[in-house]
């Protein structure tokens, strides 16, 4: 507080402070330390590479929808699934590719690398909702089949890719099944996403 001396004027501070007294150090720290558990737990959760892929994809789908109009060309979005094109990361990983379909043989390997627009490998621990080949529960999964029924390797499009056409419809529908696995075949770290 600052006393007025009608003499002097402004002439001192009372009650001037020093510093934080221990009870307002200690509060700033307990709310510091909540927020650095909380930034912590972000970032070491599985769910976060997992939305991002997730969110990643649906935004990839939708540039391939624009860049199909754009071109007025037919552009081809195809799955991925570890070794299925070892072009692709280090031939362990899932993904996707979206390329223009020049050579119409519904694949992006066989185009000229001019027309691959986008190459994307999920994130180490993100892949697709895999079953087993005679159509059991899910060798990397919870056991049960995701929603949509029997599964080969989490993509529902007929040859695991499909066709955006210039007019920004589709040759099929589909979905796609992300997760993460567990060490443990028969439980997931986290459900499934579907896009």
């Amino acid at each position: 507080m600052i006393e007025f001396n009608k003499t002097h004027g402004f002439s001192k501070l009372l009650n001037a402070r020093q510093g934080f007294s221990l009870v307002e150090m200690l509060v700033v720290l307990v709310i510091v330390g909540i927020l650095a558990v909380q930034v912590v737990i972000s970032f070491t959760s599985p769910v976060v590479p997992l939305k991002g892929d997730a969110f990643d994809l649906r935004s990839n789908m939708n540039m391939a929808r624009g860049e199909a109009v754009k071109r007025n060309e037919q552009v081809l979005v195809e799955f991925f699934n570890n070794t299925d094109i070892p072009l692709v990361g280090d031939g362990n990983d899932d993904g996707y590719m979206i390329c223009l379909d020049s050579l119409s043989t519904n694949t992006c390997i066989d185009e000229p690398a001019a027309n691959i627009i986008k190459s994307v490998v999920f994130n180490d621990i993100v892949q697709f909702y895999g079953t087993l080949a005679s159509g059991g529960p899910p060798f990397d999964g919870a056991g049960n089949n995701p929603p949509g029924g029997a599964l080969g390797d989490g993509v529902s499009f007929v040859g695991n890719a499909f066709l955006m056409r210039s007019n920004g419809t589709t040759n099929q529908d589909g979905a796609v099944y992300l997760y993460v696995p567990d060490a443990d075949p028969t439980k997931m770290r986290v459900a499934p996403f579907t896009v």
